[in-house]
């Protein structure tokens, strides 16, 4: 048997992958991309707990991360198999994200960095029970 490529990878180890990522821009100081990186690192987890209910994303559509939050809100956070709370960590850092993407000038970046990298750990672990339990 031949050795996996890199693009031959799970969608929770691309989250971990995006995860580990998020933690060494954190620890080199480069905060926009450790937030852009935490929240793609929830991203990929919420994708693969939908793959593990039967409702994956559409690979090429429009919209995909609203409607990835959206349908994880209401498959896996209204149905309490994930408490309320992990569902608004995907909102606010989806927003985060956006905001370190465009924004010129940003207060107080390294708290925001810090507490994205903490929320996605939290999240990317949760639905790795999930997925993995």
């Amino acid at each position: 048997m031949g050795k996996r490529k890199e693009t031959d990878i799970g969608r929770l180890e691309l989250a971990q992958l995006m995860l580990n990522d998020a933690r060494f821009n954190l620890q080199h100081r480069r905060f926009r991309c450790a937030i852009s990186r935490s929240y793609y690192a929830c991203h990929h987890a919420a994708r693969a707990c939908l793959d593990a209910i039967g409702r994956p994303l559409q690979k090429s559509r429009a919209g995909a991360h609203t409607a990835c939050i959206t349908i994880f809100s209401l498959h896996l956070i209204k149905t309490q198999i994930f408490p309320v709370p992990l569902g608004k960590v995907l909102r606010k850092l989806l927003r985060f994200r956006e905001i370190a993407d465009y924004e010129l000038k940003l207060k107080h970046i390294e708290i925001v960095a810090e507490a994205s990298y903490r929320q996605a750990e939290s999240f990317v672990n949760e639905a790795m029970k999930y997925v993995n339990p």
